[in-house]
């Protein structure tokens, strides 16, 4: 029995015209790089020195913001040119079996896992088939391992905007290359950094498989009195207070630390909505590629490419969300 998850922000956050959307997301997946890895300001050049030479090893995750396309869609094409479309381009790897998708939630409390019930994921660029199987194997694991894994209704899941941000860019880059890759969504609640380690050494198999790619659903800094946090308020230059402390966030994810990453968060409380799926990723590379991992001490490399803000904060009653795009590349 099919249980299709719907479209339901289509119209809304972003284009429900198939043809218009395609084109739209054809535009974002050509947006350059405007910023190079630990430089808390965007290159002057459309290509930065950094990233003038691609990596050697292929790329395996990304990091996407999820507001509507027309705050966030050039940070998240970028993020998916370089990562997915790269990984599909590439001809040194197996073809692409499963992309999975690690999201907040924002409307359900979650100690741990969300699952949704959908076999289906409707965008109006093409659908994307859910790995019941697979979905099913790893809630074992985890339900194994200790984590809180709930299963969410269709109708919850159509609430959350921050997976389904994702899925249009998905479809169009599996259906520009043909590809029969198999959705893994995971809703990824307010964990605790004990079960966030749990879930990521839990998935962490899943995740780094030659086979399969990650996406981490995030925005980052969400700054003004309507999301409670006005730190800097009495600084000549909000907008740039605002980008050093995304940039420091960016630093342990480019680290490869989630205990540094953890510890930033506690200190700064810098909203970061995603933090929790970003933990949950930082964790399953460090027992993946860390010392001790099953890969040996071989760290992967994480690069962002991409960062923006929705506007630039003058005073205290402005407001202002940061979208911030990595990639991470797994050692060949």
């Amino acid at each position: 029995m099919t249980t299709e998850r719907k479209a339901s922000h289509a119209g809304s956050w972003y284009q429900s015209n198939p043809t218009k959307l395609s084109n739209q997301l054809n535009n974002f997946l050509t947006t350059p790089p405007n910023k190079a890895p630990s430089s808390s300001q965007p290159s002057s050049s459309s290509q930065p020195s950094s990233l003038s030479s691609q990596p050697s090893n292929i790329p395996s995750a990304i990091i996407s913001p999820h507001a509507g396309y027309s705050y966030s869609g050039p940070t998240a094409g970028c993020a998916f040119h370089l990562g997915l479309e790269a990984r599909l381009q590439s001809s040194s790897s197996p073809p692409l079996t499963h992309v999975f998708v690690l999201h907040p939630s924002h409307h359900v409390h979650l100690p741990g896992v969300g699952v949704s019930p959908c076999t289906k994921v409707s965008t109006p660029v093409g659908d994307l088939e859910v790995d019941r199987a697979m979905m099913g194997e790893a809630m074992e694991r985890m339900r194994e391992a200790g984590v809180e894994v709930t299963n969410i209704t269709k109708e919850e899941d159509e609430d959350e905007h921050s997976g389904e941000m994702q899925y249009p860019l998905i479809a169009q880059l599996l259906n520009a290359y043909n590809s029969p890759a198999l959705l893994v969504p995971f809703m990824v609640g307010s964990t605790s950094p004990s079960t966030s380690r749990l879930i990521g050494s839990t998935l962490s198999p899943y995740l780094f498989s030659p086979t399969s790619f990650t996406v981490v659903s995030s925005d980052f800094c969400h700054w003004g009195r309507r999301f409670g946090y006005t730190p800097f308020s009495n600084h000549p230059s909000v907008s740039q207070m605002i980008a050093d402390l995304d940039q420091e966030g960016m630093s342990e994810i480019e680290s490869l630390s989630p205990g540094g990453f953890v510890d930033y968060i506690n200190r700064t409380r810098n909203t970061i909505c995603g933090r929790h799926p970003i933990e949950c990723f930082l964790y399953a590379a460090e027992g993946r590629y860390g010392k001790g991992g099953e890969g040996g001490g071989d760290g992967g490399e994480f690069r962002f490419v991409r960062y923006e803000k929705s506007s630039e904060v003058v005073d205290i009653q402005d407001s202002s969300v940061s979208y911030a795009g990595g990639v991470f590349y797994s050692p060949s």
